[in-house]
């Protein structure tokens, strides 16, 4: 079984989330929903749906 440090990481840069980290070792879906493994909350000029994207870990073995 792979380690978590051996996968991507996704970084929040702005906005509320800024500094969070999280691995792409599994699937992440992103979205306002709160449901979301990571969720983005309403902002001004921020336009994002419910479930907005969703990673995917493919294995290429």
């Amino acid at each position: 079984m792979a380690h978590e440090d051996e996968f991507p990481i996704l970084v929040a840069q702005e906005g509320p989330l800024k500094g969070q980290r999280w691995s792409l070792s599994h699937g992440l879906m992103v979205g306002r929903d709160p449901t979301c493994d990571i969720n983005v909350q309403d902002r001004p000029g921020l336009a994002l749906s419910c479930t907005h994207h969703t990673y995917y870990r493919r294995c290429d073995c």
